[in-house]
């Protein structure tokens, strides 16, 4: 027989509410409507308590496909950690270019705020959060909240971002573009920048249209406090990709930090390791 003596507060349950509608908008041609939802993870006993900070979660996927839940087991740290996490579907390239993954964060933000007596939530205190495609469209929307650029109009009085997290997120499309195509073969160049190219509405590189979907180029005092997180041997979205944001941050004064992964590949399960979630929880805190 074996006895355990564990503290009460030593494991923390969490609680998950999936299929949330947060906007439903004209779909195939017009002719269909699609519902775009959300799924959120909340501390177990969340009602307990006043309420809780919420991080909005974009999953990458190279702006192709996606799967909102896919990184919620990833994520159970920070509800655990008293945050509740809202997972989002949002536009891929090829249903809507750039801007409207924007307006999707706005969108999300816009219902959960209608939602903040019902799941105890401090929408004062919001961090957005992505990885890769994810991390991109994060950033941008931390970057131009409450902003009419992108011909994104503010909803209502826009949510404060208090912070971004980016995992290993591009940065500076256009100079990512550029560097690829100097050693990929033609096909590998269209591979590679078939994604980009569906995001900015573009059937060919368009440097111009990559600029304006770069968060290097919204980089402003007042911006959120913004957290990179970035693997020295990613061969998708290499590691001067962080660096180049972080410069522009730095010139303007904004709080920022790089945490670098040796060794590191894209979509590494290793950014989710213990000591890196406390890395997390520490910067957002």
């Amino acid at each position: 027989m074996q006895f355990f003596n564990i503290p009460v507060q030593q494991h923390q349950r969490v609680t998950l509410i999936p299929n949330l509608t947060y906007q439903n908008t004209p779909y195939w041609f017009n002719q269909t409507r699609r519902d775009w939802q959300l799924d959120l993870l909340l501390p177990f006993d969340y009602a307990q308590e006043a309420t809780h900070p919420v991080v909005l979660w974009l999953s990458g996927g190279s702006w192709q496909m996606m799967d909102r839940a896919s990184y919620l087991p990833e994520l159970v740290f920070l509800a655990r950690a008293g945050f509740v996490v809202a997972s989002i579907d949002y536009h891929m390239g090829s249903e809507a270019a750039f801007p409207a993954q924007v307006q999707d964060v706005r969108q999300a933000l816009a219902y959960l705020a209608t939602q903040q007596a019902t799941y105890h939530l401090d929408m004062q205190q919001v961090t957005l959060m992505g990885d890769s495609a994810g991390g991109q469209v994060a950033l941008v929307s931390a970057y131009t909240m409450g902003q009419n650029q992108l011909n994104q109009q503010p909803l209502g009085s826009s949510t404060p971002i208090k912070n971004v997290v980016a995992y290993y997120a591009p940065t500076d499309l256009a100079a990512l573009a550029a560097q690829q195509l100097q050693y990929l073969t033609p096909a590998q160049q269209f591979d590679y920048l078939a994604p980009m190219n569906f995001l900015v509405g573009q059937m060919q590189f368009d440097a111009t249209a990559l600029q304006q979907a770069s968060p290097v180029n919204y980089v402003k005092a007042g911006v959120p406090s913004t957290l990179l997180l970035q693997g020295d041997a990613d061969d998708w979205v290499p590691f001067e990709q962080a660096q180049l944001l972080a410069t522009k941050l730095q010139a303007v004064g904004i709080t920022h930090d790089i945490l670098k992964l040796r060794g590191g590949q894209h979509i590494d399960a290793r950014f989710f390791a213990n000591v890196i979630n406390q890395a997390v929880l520490d910067f957002i805190k």
